[in-house]
C-alpha cells in the first residue's frame, strides 16, 4: 500500500485512516473559514453553526482532524469513510461517467470497494 504520507496503512485502521486523506484536502480546500466567527471550528451548540452552509463539511473536519484516526474506533472510521464518500460524490456531481480514472473518481472506486468488503463481513456476521 502506498505510505507516502508516513501514515502506518499496514492495518485495517491505517488503511482507512490513509484512505480519509482525500476528503479531508477536498474538504479543507473547498471550505473557506475567512468569514467565520469560529475559525472554522464547529460548535454543535452554535445555531450559526447548524445554518451555516460549510455545516456538515465543518463538522466533519472538525471531528477528523481532533484526534488520530489511526487510533480511531473501527465503526468510527467506517461511518467516516461512508460520508466522504457521500460528500465527494456531491462534489464529483454529474460531470463524471463510472469510466473517468480522475483523482476523486479513482478515490471513490477504491472507498467504495472498501466498504462493500465492510458490508459483507457484516453480513457474514
Amino acid at each position: 500500500m502506498d505510505n507516502s504520507t508516513g501514515s502506518n496503512t499496514r492495518t485495517i485502521t491505517g488503511h482507512l485512516a490513509h484512505m480519509l486523506e482525500h476528503p479531508r484536502w477536498l474538504m479543507e480546500r473547498h471550505v473557506d473559514f475567512s468569514g467565520c466567527h469560529h475559525g472554522g471550528h464547529f460548535n454543535e451548540f452554535l445555531p450559526e453553526c447548524q445554518n451555516c452552509q460549510f455545516g456538515p463539511g465543518c463538522r466533519w473536519l472538525n471531528t477528523h482532524r481532533s484526534h488520530s484516526l489511526a487510533d480511531a474506533p473501527l465503526k468510527e472510521l467506517v461511518d467516516a469513510l461512508r460520508s466522504a464518500v457521500d460528500y465527494v460524490e456531491q462534489k464529483a456531481g454529474q460531470r463524471h461517467d463510472r469510466h473517468c480514472d480522475c483523482e476523486d473518481c479513482t478515490w471513490l472506486h477504491a472507498a467504495r470497494r472498501l466498504l462493500r468488503t465492510f458490508s459483507s463481513r457484516n453480513r457474514q456476521r
